[in-house]
């Protein structure tokens, strides 16, 4: 571990004050923080004597730039004559490393496959420094030289497990001769996982900011450690890294949501590649682009032989529950608790007039919804309320609630099971603890509380709406969603799908084989060219400039300035005035299209422009 010892220097002596180069290699390669997009490449500074032995990668610097002092970053020092004009470091932040040469690489290769200012990735892989932490020493810890043939693994976790616990037996049978890197889609995973191995070293955002600066050092001062943090984490320099392990690498959590919009899974496919260092997928069910790298013979696929006790029941007159559902539930709940899966939030997303059928609007053209058993119906963008209620077609003065939430199915499971508790659980709900007791716990994706010994039965309530979201990861979303919540059954527990048994992934989930749906999902993909067959680029630009811009692509395709098979769809109205541009490409082609993305921004910005909001391989195209 790395060892603190008192600072001896003070800051003032970081100042450069003489104008006498260094002897040897006297020119610094800095990234500067200028906040302006197109002066994104490294500038060079001359190195003064008296800060020479501080100059190396990694260390943060101020240096002078366009009439102002700003941060910078050294990528590197290098020999050269000493031209004129040439400006100076004018001084050390602190003598302590915030980078190391690989981590510097790896953050070039993700501005590069981004199409980003190295600043906005270095926000989001370099914690905010803190000056009581940097008035501790810090020396590294001997390392062990290391030849890895690195391997990439998908485990596939089985049902009715606790997948943390299984987590840890993985690390503690698997010993490393380096240092663990673990990535989680939540702080909740990472707090959970801590108290299992209260060695390891932790970085997300719910720590201290010191705590976090603390820790950062720790991991790459130091030696032979399990660091476990959120998506910003895969960044950290290790120098004796061994292996890097993400977690449901499927979720969008692990999503970067400012810009440039990196993700964890491509970031440490990339460093696994750079740093040869084994990368290990850990989840129920992968997304399409791993499931793609599996089919190929990139990725080794690992699974345990497994099966789920499943029942399909379709509805028989729209009812939420058929009574064969309910006896089973019944059943269940003389042995535990049973858990409720919701497709939408909220308590009625969708009103219409249970007269005329109309669909209910307000007078501003917004959607009327409810958002409570006592609450009145109300306009979602202005929230006027409608109470009572009437129909502005036929005057009918009962209305019919459309797309039931989570609340509304607490509401109503309720009284199908009179007597019984219910807990409902949502995003806008604090998490809860199941303990072994006969309760309906009602939840929506990806807030699911964990049973202390699994849940008796899992239903998922409205099946096919979980299939039917607007979105091209709607299938693997919902796949994702049910593989997980699987994981949360007792070792008999039985998982209910209010649907037709005919549906696909009745009969993956009971043979625990994603397989079954991912093959199709990427043949579906395939025929359309999306991704991964193909590299998406998300464009947000003022509705005043699209039409514009749309057409200057499309020249550029047909001039060659762009790859051939381009493909343009849009414009389509985004957020308040901004309208969207998609382009795909197939994978092959896909650099040429970010690095002419990338010179587009640029000139926009050297110009004076608004800046186009770009997100490539985004989460979502919509």
């Amino acid at each position: 571990m790395a060892q603190i010892r008192p600072l001896s220097l003070r800051s003032e002596k970081y100042r450069a004050q003489s104008k006498i180069p260094a002897t040897s290699d006297p020119i610094a390669s800095i990234w500067v923080d200028s906040g302006v997009f197109h002066l994104d490449s490294p500038f060079d500074y001359l190195i003064n004597q008296e800060i020479d032995a501080l100059i190396k990668p990694g260390i943060r610097v101020v240096v002078p730039f366009n009439k102002r002092e700003v941060e910078g970053i050294v990528i590197a020092r290098k020999s050269g004559e000493v031209a004129q004009g040439l400006k100076w470091i004018s001084k050390v932040v602190s003598p302590i490393a915030c980078a190391s040469s690989e981590s510097l690489a790896l953050i070039e290769k993700v501005r590069t496959h981004w199409a980003a200012h190295p600043f906005d990735v270095i926000r989001s892989a370099i914690p905010p420094r803190s000056a009581a932490v940097d008035k501790e020493r810090w020396e590294f810890s001997p390392i062990a030289s290391r030849k890895l043939k690195p391997n990439a693994t998908y485990m596939q976790l089985p049902p009715s497990a606790d997948h943390l616990c299984l987590i840890k037996d993985y690390c503690l049978n698997n010993p490393k001769s380096g240092s663990r890197l673990i990535i989680f889609p939540d702080s909740s995973s990472v707090s959970a996982f801590a108290d299992l191995i209260p060695e390891s070293i932790r970085i997300d955002s719910e720590i201290s900011k010191e705590d976090r600066y603390r820790n950062f050092l720790r991991a790459f001062y130091g030696a032979h450690n399990t660091i476990i943090g959120t998506r910003s984490a895969v960044f950290l320099p290790l120098r004796d890294l061994d292996e890097v392990i993400v977690v449901e690498e499927e979720s969008q959590l692990h999503y970067e949501k400012r810009a440039p919009g990196w993700n964890s899974r491509d970031v440490a496919l990339l460093r696994s590649q750079q740093e040869s260092v084994d990368l290990t997928f850990i989840g129920f069910s992968p997304s399409v682009e791993v499931a793609h790298l599996i089919d190929h013979g990139a990725i080794r696929y690992r699974s345990r032989k497994s099966a789920v006790r499943t029942k399909a029941i379709p509805k028989v007159e729209g009812e939420l529950l058929p009574s064969a559902a309910v006896s089973e539930i019944r059943a269940a709940l003389s042995r535990g608790p049973v858990l409720f899966l919701s497709p939408r939030k909220g308590y009625a997303q969708g009103i219409s007039c249970a007269k005329c059928r109309n669909l209910a609007l307000c007078s501003c053209g917004g959607k009327l919804i409810k958002r409570g058993v006592n609450a009145a119906v109300e306009c979602l963008l202005c929230e006027k309320a409608y109470e009572p209620f009437r129909c502005s077609w036929c005057q009918g003065v009962t209305p019919y609630l459309l797309s039931r939430g989570v609340k509304r199915h607490a509401f109503e499971l309720g009284q199908t099971f009179p007597g019984v508790r219910t807990i409902e659980v949502g995003d806008e709900l604090p998490q809860v603890d199941i303990s072994h007791e006969k309760v309906l716990v009602v939840s929506t994706a990806g807030r699911i509380p964990r049973s202390k010994n699994g849940y008796e039965a899992v239903v998922l309530l409205e099946g096919d709406e979980f299939f039917s979201w607007a979105d091209v990861r709607g299938s693997e979303r919902a796949r994702s969603f049910i593989f997980q919540a699987a994981g949360f059954l007792s070792e008999k527990g039985l998982f209910i799908l209010v649907m037709d048994s005919s549906h696909p992934v009745v009969g993956a989930l009971a043979s625990w084989k994603p397989s079954l749906l991912t093959g199709r999902e990427l043949r579906e993909r395939e025929m359309v060219d999306l991704p991964p067959f193909s590299r998406a680029i998300a464009m947000e630009i003022d509705k005043d400039e699209v039409l514009s811009v749309q057409r200057g692509l499309e020249s550029a395709v047909r001039d060659g300035r762009l790859p051939k098979r381009t493909k343009i769809f849009g414009p389509v109205r985004a957020q308040e005035g901004k309208s969207r541009i998609l382009l795909f490409v197939p994978t092959e082609d896909g650099d040429s299209l970010v690095t002419m993305l990338h010179e587009f921004q640029r000139k926009r910005s050297a110009t004076g422009k608004v800046m186009a909001s770009i997100r490539i391989d985004p989460y979502s195209l919509t």
